[in-house]
C-alpha cells in the first residue's frame, strides 16, 4: 500500500516544513529556503523508502541510496550556509 508504511505521517512532516518555509520567508530567507529544500529532499527519500518497505518497488543498492541522500543533504547545507566576509574600512 503506497504511502502507508508510516500511516501517511511523512506528508504531514513535509507540509510542516513547507509551512515553516512560508512563515519565515521575509525575516529569515535562508532558513526559509533550507526548510523548503529539506521538505523536497525528505519527500523524495521517504517516498522511495515507503514504496520499498511497502513492497511497491525496491531500492536496489542500500549503500548507494544512503550515499546519494547524504550528498544531497550536504549540498543543501553548504549552499545555504556559505558566509562571505568582506573587509570594511571606517570612512
Amino acid at each position: 500500500m503506497s504511502g502507508g508504511h508510516w500511516d501517511y505521517q511523512q506528508y504531514n512532516t513535509c507540509e510542516f516544513l513547507n509551512d515553516i518555509a512560508v512563515d519565515t520567508y521575509k525575516r529569515f530567507p535562508k532558513l526559509s529556503q533550507i526548510h523548503e529544500d529539506f521538505s523536497t529532499l525528505f519527500a523524495e527519500v521517504w517516498h522511495d523508502l515507503d514504496w520499498d518497505f511497502s513492497g511497491d518497488s525496491e531500492i536496489e543498492d542500500d549503500e548507494e541510496f544512503e550515499k546519494v541522500f547524504v550528498e544531497k543533504l550536504g549540498k543543501i547545507i553548504r549552499k545555504k550556509f556559505t558566509l562571505k566576509i568582506y573587509d570594511v574600512e571606517e570612512n
